[in-house]
C-alpha cells in the first residue's frame, strides 16, 4: 500500500500533514507513506529527520495581478502555466511509478496537481481544508475528490455537497500540555513572571517582530519587572530583536526557530501571533488567550479565522494597519491588568480545542483504502 500526503508552503499545511502521516504510520510497514512537498527551506527544516520518504516537486505559485503593468502579469502568468504544465507531467510520472492507493492534499499548488491527476487516474483522493473560507483550489477539488474534510463547521456552507466531514485541524503529535512551572524551568526563564509568547508562524514575521519590539519600548518599569517574552523570530531578525530587548532591559527568551513548541505554549499566559488555522488549533489545545494579528494577504483567510476566535471570546483581533501598534498596546495593557478577562478568554479558547483530528482523518483514509479493495 502507498499513501501520498501532499502539503507545501508553510507549517500551516505541513504540520497537519505530518501529524496525519504519523497517525497512519502506526502498524504500517516502512515506506508506505510518502510526503510530497517542495525544496523550500522551511519545508526542509520541518521535515528533516521525520522518518518518511519525501518527494519534492517544483511548482510555483500563481502570480497575483500586477496593478501597474498588465504586461508583467501576463508574462508571469505564462511562466506559471509553462511551469505548471511541466510539473504536472512529472506528477503523472510519479503516480505511475509509485502506484499510489490514496492521495491526501492539505493545500498548495502541489496538492491541486496531485489531486487532479489522482482523480483522472481513478485513485481515491481526500482534501483537507484548514481555513473557514476555502480557497478557489479546494472549491474546485471538492467537486472531484472522493472525500472532503474541514477544520471549522462553518466551512460546510462553502462546498456544494452533503458529505463534507468535520475533523478539525491535526496538531503536532509532540504537543503535550505540561505545567507552566515545568515548561519555564525547561526554557530557563522565570517561573513566576507573566509570560507572553510571540511568533509569526513557521517562517517568522518581520512585522510581528518589529511591532512587538515597539510594544516592548512602551513597557513601564513595573511591567518590565513583572513580565517576560518568549519570542520566536524566524531566521532574519533574531539578533536585532535580541539586542533591542537587552538594551530595553526586557526579560526575554529569543530564538529563530523552536521545535519544542509544547514548552513555549505551556509556559505562556498570552500569545501574540498570526491567525493561521494550525496556529489557532494549537492555541485552543493549550487553552491560551491570544492577540491575533492576521496576515493581511492570502485572500484574507487569516482575518476570517481570527474573527471567529474573537466571536467565541477567545481572542482579540488586531488588524495590520496604521492603528496596529496603538491597538496592541491598549489590549496588552488591558489583559495585563484584568486577570478575570484573561482567564475567561483562556477558558473560551480551551473549549474550542481538540486533539482528535488526526485520528478522524486517519479513519477517513483507511476507509478509502478499504473501498479501493
Amino acid at each position: 500500500m502507498k499513501i501520498l500526503i501532499c502539503a507545501v508552503g508553510s507549517g500551516g499545511h505541513i504540520y497537519p500533514a505530518l501529524s496525519l502521516a504519523r497517525e497512519l504510520n502506526r502498524g504500517l510497514a516502512p515506506g508506505q507513506i510518502i510526503l510530497v512537498t517542495t525544496k523550500k527551506r522551511i519545508e526542509q527544516k520541518i521535515l528533516k529527520g521525520v522518518g518518511f520518504e519525501v518527494v519534492n516537486l517544483d511548482f510555483i505559485s500563481r502570480p497575483s495581478r500586477h496593478k501597474d503593468n498588465p504586461l508583467i502579469f501576463l508574462l508571469q502568468y505564462l511562466c506559471f502555466l509553462l511551469k505548471f504544465s511541466i510539473e504536472s507531467i512529472k506528477v503523472f510520472i510519479l503516480l505511475f511509478k509509485i502506484k499510489a492507493d490514496v492521495i491526501i492534499g492539505f493545500g498548495g499548488i502541489n496538492s491541486f496537481a496531485l489531486i487532479m491527476a489522482g482523480a483522472l487516474l481513478g485513485i481515491p483522493t481526500l482534501i483537507h481544508e484548514q481555513n473557514i473560507v476555502p480557497g478557489l483550489a479546494n472549491r474546485l477539488l471538492a467537486k472531484i475528490s472522493r472525500k472532503v474534510a474541514i477544520s471549522f463547521k462553518q466551512t460546510n456552507t462553502y462546498f456544494k455537497r452533503k458529505d463534507v466531514i468535520f475533523t478539525g485541524v491535526p496538531i503536532r503529535p509532540n504537543l503535550k500540555r505540561m505545567g507552566s512551572d515545568v515548561a519555564r524551568r525547561s526554557l530557563e526563564i522565570d517561573e513566576h513572571k507573566f509570560s507572553i509568547l510571540v511568533f509569526g508562524g513557521s517562517q517568522g514575521s518581520s512585522f510581528i517582530n518589529q511591532i512587538t519590539v515597539e510594544l516592548a519600548r512602551s513597557f513601564s518599569d513595573k511591567q518590565k519587572e513583572n513580565l517576560q517574552l518568549i519570542h520566536i523570530t524566524g531566521d532574519k531578525d533574531k539578533q536585532d530583536v535580541l539586542q533591542t530587548y537587552a538594551r530595553l532591559n526586557v526579560r526575554s527568551k529569543v530564538v529563530d526557530y523552536f521545535s519544542e513548541m509544547n514548552l513555549a505554549y505551556s509556559a505562556a499566559d498570552l500569545v501574540i501571533c498570526r491567525a493561521g488555522a494550525s496556529t489557532l488549533s494549537e492555541i485552543n489545545y493549550f487553552g491560551l488567550a491570544a492577540l491575533l494579528i492576521p496576515y493581511p494577504h492570502a485572500y484574507g483567510h487569516q482575518l476570517i479565522n481570527a474573527k471567529f476566535m474573537q466571536d467565541q471570546g477567545a481572542a482579540f483581533v488586531i488588524e495590520q494597519n496604521d492603528k496596529c501598534l496603538s491597538n496592541l498596546k491598549e489590549l496588552t495593557n488591558r489583559l495585563l491588568q484584568d486577570d478575570l478577562l484573561l482567564a475567561k478568554m483562556a477558558k473560551a479558547s480551551q473549549n474550542l480545542g481538540s486533539n482528535k483530528a488526526s485520528e478522524k482523518l486517519a479513519g477517513l483514509v483507511r476507509d478509502l483504502v478499504k473501498d479501493r479493495g
